[in-house]
């Protein structure tokens, strides 16, 4: 592990649910996530929709690929280094996907801002 100190290079792109991953209920219903279920967030069923059409032009998947956009995660100057958390805790706890994350160190002050608001940032943007 010593050998590889400082030569690997961490970072998060936080939630993946609509920006690189989808999800297919036992009834062929396509949600964002696994841990998504809401009715309104059903974005198909892959026995009568093209799963590349949802996954490109939803709505939803959108939406959910710009998280720190919009939201309390919008003005936090860390949003670059968490990817603005899981957007499935988010709509559990507030009913919104653009809520805050409860898991969030900051939000429950157990952690310190560390990058300066103009720092690159880490996350990538995933095309298909």
């Amino acid at each position: 592990m010593r050998a590889l100190e400082g030569r690997i290079r961490l970072a998060h792109d936080g939630c993946g649910a609509g920006r690189w991953r989808l999800a297919i209920q036992p009834n062929g219903d396509i949600t964002p996530c696994l841990c998504v279920h809401a009715p309104g967030w059903i974005l198909g069923n892959v026995r009568r929709d093209d799963l590349g059409h949802v996954f490109r032009h939803s709505p939803h998947t959108q939406a959910l690929r710009s998280p720190w956009d919009h939201g309390l995660c919008a003005d936090c100057p860390e949003v670059r280094r968490c990817g603005a958390g899981c957007r499935a805790l988010a709509y559990a706890r507030t009913g919104r996907f653009d809520g805050p994350d409860e898991a969030c160190p900051l939000r429950r002050g157990l952690a310190a801002p560390s990058l300066p608001p103009d720092a690159p940032s880490p996350l990538r943007t995933r095309s298909s």
